[in-house]
């Protein structure tokens, strides 16, 4: 099953990780999801080898950090900007 930026991807080139030199008109939305699916991939890449209670632990502290405001996960992190 294709998520939807990899579904435009291969609509618009026929190819969803090698666009044409040429890009289309939607070429900017287009090379937008092959960034954003890059992202993704490289974010999954470090947790490559993790356990499921390493993966659950990262799934607690991520849940914990969305349900923090800004300035506390700022604290939390400390990170001051």
């Amino acid at each position: 099953m294709k998520d939807n930026d990899s579904q435009l991807i291969y609509e618009a080139y026929g190819d969803e990780h090698n666009p044409p030199d040429n890009p289309g008109p939607l070429s900017s939305d287009v090379y937008a999801a092959m960034d954003k699916q890059d992202g993704i991939s490289y974010l999954m890449s470090k947790y490559q080898g993790m356990g499921e209670s390493q993966l659950r632990a990262h799934l607690y502290v991520l849940n914990e950090l969305l349900e923090m405001s800004e300035e506390e996960r700022v604290r939390a992190t400390g990170e001051d900007g």
